[in-house]
């Protein structure tokens, strides 16, 4: 699952430590706190794809340009690896988030359309002192964030900020408007001033200022559905048994869950 903390600004080491120690029931593995010149990255790791010490996250390119923290699984990272391979880059690990690293490098925002998967993920450019930010199609995986004394703070649960804000009050507007049943269709939290990156959104926080877009639309991405029933059914044979096949790809032991419903 894991878990991922973060604050562009100032935080002591002791205050990020406490802060993602607070999830790290989502990545009990490793826990890894990295500062930086301008952010403070810091990662709750469950072991998954590559479960070396060398695939921990924060992870840097080559270059020591770009660092992420990563949550979630991109499926299809070993086809996204030897395209990038073909490209010129080089990996040094067997994990996706190396992977996913390096799409974001090379092609950009772009990269996101290319990923089959779930992720929350903010990636640091150390020259440009800029944080990328990108969630998932469907919102699979959570990113909150919230600012305070000209910090701008964001990770995979709400709890990660307990230890550092300065009140934690109860967003009663959510139940006055009566919007709890499209709570989560909006950026409001249950913990004033909390908010969260929308599903199919993307951004970055760049010169004190956050700046979000949505990258993915599921309605300018429908499929062409056969008017034949008997196209239908192999065609969802086809993408059922691919999503079982590409989701089983791990460096761990994996098990299984059948629902009939109730």
């Amino acid at each position: 699952m894991c878990g991922i903390f973060g604050c562009i600004g100032r935080i002591s080491e002791e205050n990020a430590k406490k802060c993602i120690k607070s999830i790290s029931h989502r990545g009990p593995d490793a826990v890894v706190v990295k500062e930086l010149e301008g952010i403070t990255l810091a990662h709750a790791r469950l072991s998954i794809m590559d479960i070396s010490e060398s695939a921990n996250q924060p992870m840097a390119d080559s270059t020591g340009r770009y660092w992420i923290v990563y949550n979630g699984e991109v499926y299809n990272f070993l086809e996204l690896r030897r395209e990038l391979e073909a490209k010129g880059y080089r990996f040094r690990t067997d994990s996706d988030t190396e992977v996913i690293l390096y799409a974001y490098i090379a092609w950009g925002m772009d990269f996101q359309y290319k990923c089959n998967g779930m992720w929350s993920v903010a990636i640091w450019d150390n020259l440009k002192k800029e944080c990328f930010f990108s969630r998932d199609r469907f919102g699979v995986k959570p990113f909150y964030y919230f600012e305070q004394d000209g910090n701008f703070y964001f990770a995979s649960e709400m709890k990660a900020f307990f230890p550092i804000m300065n009140e934690r009050k109860i967003n009663y507007r959510i139940f006055e408007k009566k919007d709890y049943f499209t709570y989560e269709a909006t950026e409001n939290c249950c913990i004033r001033d909390i908010k969260k990156i929308l599903a199919g959104h993307c951004g970055s926080y760049r010169s004190g200022q956050l700046y979000t877009e949505r990258w993915w639309n599921t309605l300018e991405h429908l499929m062409e559905v056969p008017d034949e029933y008997d196209e239908q059914v192999g065609m969802l044979r086809d993408f059922f048994l691919d999503a079982c096949k590409i989701r089983m790809r791990s460096d761990v032991p994996i098990g299984t869950a059948l629902s009939g419903g109730g």
